[in-house]
């Protein structure tokens, strides 16, 4: 089971975008607050002391620029963090724990080729970092157009599926391991 690629279910995908969104930016606010709050910490305190000594390593940057490059960087992250919680641990932990063989079937948007994702193939109305599957054959990415329909096979549950096999529904590509 583990070594595959996690793909969220399609269902799961749209009914849980918005509650990711919302937890996102919450989790970006709570972040922050707690680094605004960092910042205001009195210079005695032994929290200060362990920010201003992560700010104050050698490098380029000064300690000012450092400061404000991770205020901003905090939200960014704390949403991002938010945002992965739903679309990606939720579903995955339920596979795992509960995961059994099924299939789930996918639409392709586009096929293509990346740098550390070779014979790429993005999906359809997927969340951001789970709209691709990588490593399939390169005769099966080129076959494939948009808008064919891909089952996925795999070890999985209603809300993902770590793909296995991936097959072409109705005309188009033969089959492919993954």
């Amino acid at each position: 089971m583990f070594g595959h690629e996690f793909l969220p279910s399609p269902e799961w995908a749209l009914g849980s975008k918005y509650y990711a969104i919302w937890l996102g930016i919450f989790i970006a606010a709570c972040a922050s607050w707690g680094a605004w709050k960092l910042s205001k910490t009195p210079p005695d305190t032994r929290l200060y002391k362990f920010a201003d000594f992560y700010l104050s390593r050698p490098g380029y940057l000064s300690r000012e620029v450092r400061k404000k490059i991770g205020l901003g960087l905090i939200p960014i992250a704390g949403f991002l963090t938010g945002y992965a919680l739903i679309t990606d641990l939720v579903p995955l932990s339920i596979t795992v724990a509960l995961g059994a063989k099924t299939e789930h079937f996918y639409t392709v948007d586009r096929t293509g080729v990346e740098a550390g994702c070779r014979s790429t193939v993005y999906l359809r109305d997927m969340p951001f970092a789970n709209d691709r599957i990588c490593g399939l054959p390169d005769w099966f990415r080129i076959s494939l157009k948009p808008g064919n329909v891909l089952a996925v096979k795999g070890v999985g549950t209603g809300l993902g599926i770590f793909v296995d096999v991936v097959r072409v529904v109705g005309d188009g590509a033969a089959q492919s391991g993954n």
